[in-house]
C-alpha cells in the first residue's frame, strides 16, 4: 500500500482548513481591550442565515467569519509577550484556572518553530473543554463527554451568550463544521495546514468568554467550581519497563525517519517533541506526541487491514479512524482488526494499558478532553510513551549494524518481558501476590513456633485443598508435611509463574475477576486490621496499659491466628486455582459456571462478614473462628457434592 500520503485531510476540510477559512480579507470585531465584541458578531453571523447542523451553513458562517479572524490574527500576533500580559489575560482566563498555560500558548503560537499553532490549538481546546464543563458542573448539569456536544447546552449560552457560543460550534463544533479539535486531536494535519489565526483565535475567544461571564454575571476565577483534575503521577512508578534505559534523541529519531510508519511531513512533530524534552517542557511534550503517536498507529491499521482510504479524515457519511478503532478488536465490517497479529499480544497491550484500560491512565482521552493534571507529567511517564513510539516504528526493520539497532534491540527485550499493568486479572493477580505477602508477615513475626509448624485444621483443610485440586483440575504444590509458612511461600511461587491471557478475553472471565478481586481485597483489610490490632496490643501490653478484658481480649486474638490464618489461606489458595484456570473459563457449561459463581459469591459473603468482626471496633475473635470453620464446612459441601465438576469436566483442558 502506497503511504507516501501528502495530506490526511479530505478534500472539503482540507478546503475550509487552507482556504475557506484564511481569508486575506479582514474584518474587525475586537474590543479595545481585545475581546470579542458580540455585537458585531451577531452582525456578521446574520448574515449566514438561521444556524443549521449542515455542512453548507458551516461552510458558509466560516466564509464570512474568515475576516474577522485574519483580523485577530493580524492584531494578536503584532502583540509582545509584554503587551499580551497587559491585556487583562490574566483576568480574563481566570476562569479556566490555568492562566499562565493561556500565557504560554500566547508565547508558543509566536515562536519559530512551525508546530507551534498546532500545539495551542491542541491545549487550547483541551483547557476550553474541561473549563466550559466546570461551568456546567457548576450549574448541576452533567457534563457530556464530547466538546461538540457540552456546546449545544442551554445553560453556556446563558452563560455566554449566543454569538461567542456559535463561533465555537463553526470552529471546534460537529463534523460539519471546521471541526478544528478533532482533525488536530486525532493527528490528522500537518505543521503547515494549521495557521496561526487559528491559535489566536482561541485565545482571543478564552479571554472573550471570561469578559463575557463577568460582565454578564459578575463571576470570575474566584467564585468558580473547578472539578479536580486527574494526576498522572502514580503512573511513571507503575509503567516502570523502560526505567533504566538511556533516551537518545538522535536514535529516537533516526528509528522514526526510517520508518514507513511515520508520513511525509511528519518529522517536524518529533523534532519539536525532542526540543520540548530538552527544555523540560513535558505537559506540552506529550500534548504534541500524542496525536502524532495516533497517526503512527493509523498508518499501520491502513497497511496491515489494506484500507489506505482509512488514513483520510472523515466526512460526515464515513468515519474517523481514531485511536478507538485501532485498538478495537475488529473494523467496522466485522472483520478481524489485523493490527494485534502485526504487533503480537503483548506489543499490542502495551497500548491498551496506557490508552484503553479503565484503571489505567487512558492518556490519549485524559489528556485530550482536558482531564488530566498536565503538572504531574513526568520524564518517565513520557520517555515510555516515546519509547512504545520507536518500538512501533521499528516493527518492520531487521536489527543490523545501523546507529539505531542497538537501540531497537534493547526495546525489544523490554517487550519480551512485558506483563500488563492495568487489566483486570493483572491487577488481580498484583493484589493476590500483595494479600500473600501480608499474610506471610503475619505467620512469620504473629504466629508462635509451634503453631506455624502444625496445623490445628489438618484434616479438612488437607480434604479441602485435595478437592480443589480436583474440581479446578489443577496440581496443588502443598507439601503437607512441612509447616504452613513453607506452604504460603509455595503458593507465593505459583502466583508468581501463572500468568492468564489478558487481550480481548470474553466477558465472563471479567465477571469471575471482579468476584475475585472483591474477595481479595476484602482479605488484605481484614489482614491489616489484624496486624494493626496486634502491634497496638503488643505494645500497650509491654507498656502495662491493657486492662483486663482488653488483655482476656488479645489472649483470644492469639489463640484464634491459628484458624484465621488457615481460613485465609484456604481463601488465597482457591483465588490461585481461579486465577490457573480463569481463560479456560469460557469452556464451562452453563451448569458448572453457576455453581462456580456460587462458590466465589460465598466467599464473598465469608471475607466481608470476617472483614466486619476482625475491625477495631468489633474485635470478635470466636466470631471469626466460627466463620472460618463455616467458609471449610461451605466448601467441603459444595466440593464433595458429585455434580460439582466444575473444570475437572474439561478433558481436553488440562493445567
Amino acid at each position: 500500500m502506497d503511504v507516501s500520503t501528502q495530506t490526511c485531510l479530505s478534500p472539503r476540510v482540507r478546503t475550509m482548513m487552507c482556504e475557506t477559512g484564511v481569508s486575506e480579507d479582514t474584518e474587525n470585531i475586537l474590543t479595545e481591550a481585545l475581546t470579542i465584541d458580540t455585537v458585531r458578531l451577531r452582525g456578521v453571523l446574520d448574515s449566514c442565515g438561521v444556524a443549521e447542523s449542515h455542512e453548507a451553513w458551516h461552510s458558509r458562517a466560516l466564509e464570512v467569519l474568515s475576516p474577522s479572524i485574519h483580523h485577530i490574527g493580524t492584531v494578536y500576533a503584532g502583540l509582545s509577550h509584554d503587551e499580551f500580559r497587559a491585556s487583562s489575560v490574566k483576568k480574563l482566563s481566570s476562569w479556566t484556572d490555568v492562566e499562565k498555560d493561556i500565557q504560554d500558548c500566547f508565547k508558543f503560537v509566536k515562536c519559530d518553530d512551525p508546530c507551534g499553532p498546532v500545539l495551542v490549538v491542541l491545549r487550547i481546546t483541551a483547557i476550553l473543554e474541561h473549563s466550559l464543563g466546570n461551568v456546567l458542573f457548576g450549574k448541576g448539569v452533567q457534563v457530556p463527554f464530547l466538546l461538540k456536544d457540552i456546546l449545544t447546552a442551554p445553560q453556556l449560552h446563558e452563560a455566554f451568550g449566543p454569538e461567542l457560543m456559535t463561533l465555537l460550534q463553526v470552529i471546534v463544533g460537529p463534523p460539519q463544521s471546521l471541526n478544528l479539535r478533532n482533525v488536530t486531536w486525532h493527528g490528522f494535519v500537518r505543521p503547515e495546514e494549521v495557521d496561526s489565526r487559528y491559535a489566536y483565535l482561541l485565545i482571543c475567544i478564552v479571554l472573550s468568554l471570561g469578559e463575557q461571564m463577568m460582565q454578564r454575571h459578575g463571576v470570575d476565577g474566584r467564585n468558580m467550581q473547578f472539578r479536580e483534575c486527574f494526576s498522572l503521577e502514580r503512573y511513571e512508578w507503575v509503567l516502570h519497563d523502560f526505567h533504566g534505559l538511556d533516551f537518545s534523541r538522535d536514535q529516537f529519531l533516526s528509528v522514526l525517519e526510517s520508518s514507513s510508519l511515520v508520513l511525509p511531513g511528519r518529522m517536524a512533530y518529533w523534532q519539536a517533541c525532542m526540543d520540548l524534552l530538552s527544555k523540560g517542557w513535558y505537559p506540552e511534550c506529550l500534548t504534541l506526541a500524542l496525536p502524532q503517536l495516533e497517526c503512527v498507529l493509523r498508518v499501520l491499521y491502513a497497511k496491515v487491514n489494506d484500507c489506505s482510504h482509512r488514513l483520510l479524515t472523515a466526512e460526515m457519511s464515513t468515519l474517523y479512524t481514531t485511536m478507538d478503532e485501532v485498538l478495537a478488536k475488529e473494523m467496522e465490517s466485522g472483520s478481524t482488526n489485523a493490527v494485534r497479529e502485526a504487533l503480537g499480544d503483548v506489543h499490542f497491550e502495551m497500548f491498551l494499558d496506557i490508552f484503553s484500560y479503565l484503571e489505567g491512565p487512558r492518556l490519549r482521552d485524559k489528556v485530550s478532553h482536558g482531564e488530566a493534571d498536565l503538572n504531574t507529567v513526568s520524564q518517565g511517564l513520557l520517555h515510555h510513551v516515546l519509547h512504545l513510539t520507536a518500538l512501533t516504528c521499528s516493527t518492520e526493520q531487521p536489527l543490523g549494524k545501523d546507529i539505531e539497532s542497538g537501540y531497537i534491540e534493547v526495546l525489544r527485550k523490554v517487550l519480551k518481558g512485558y506483563r500488563a499493568h492495568f487489566h483486570p486479572t493483572q491487577l488481580l493477580w498484583r493484589k493476590v501476590r500483595e494479600a500473600i505477602v501480608k499474610l506471610h508477615c503475619l505467620g512469620t513475626t504473629r504466629l508462635p513456633r509451634q503453631v506455624a509448624t502444625t496445623n490445628w485444621n489438618a484434616g479438612e483443610m488437607d480434604t479441602c485443598m485435595r478437592l480443589m485440586g480436583m474440581k479446578w483440575n489443577i496440581k496443588l504444590p502443598r507439601r503437607w508435611s512441612s509447616s504452613l509458612l513453607a506452604d504460603i511461600e509455595l503458593l507465593r511461587m505459583s502466583v508468581v509463574n501463572t500468568a492468564p491471557e489478558t487481550v480481548f478475553r470474553p466477558r465472563i472471565e471479567l465477571t469471575v475477576v471482579t468476584l475475585l478481586r472483591r474477595i481479595c481485597d476484602e482479605t488484605c483489610i481484614t489482614l491489616d486490621q489484624l496486624d494493626d490490632t496486634l502491634t497496638s496490643r503488643t505494645k500497650s501490653l509491654c507498656t502495662h496499659r491493657l486492662r483486663s478484658r482488653q488483655r482476656e481480649n488479645f489472649i483470644r486474638l492469639l489463640e484464634s491466628l491459628p484458624k484465621l490464618y488457615d481460613g485465609i489461606s484456604l481463601t488465597l489458595w482457591i483465588m490461585f486455582c481461579c486465577i490457573g484456570r480463569l481463560n479456560d473459563t469460557e469452556f464451562l457449561d452453563k451448569s458448572q459456571l453457576d455453581k462456580l459463581l456460587r462458590i466465589l459469591k460465598a466467599l464473598v459473603k465469608f471475607v466481608e462478614n470476617l472483614r466486619s468482626q476482625t475491625s477495631p471496633t468489633q474485635n470478635c475473635w470466636d466470631e471469626s473462628c466460627k466463620l472460618c470453620k463455616d467458609c471449610v464446612v461451605m466448601l467441603l459441601r459444595h466440593l464433595n457434592n458429585d455434580s460439582t465438576t466444575l473444570y475437572s469436566s474439561l478433558s481436553d483442558h488440562v493445567l
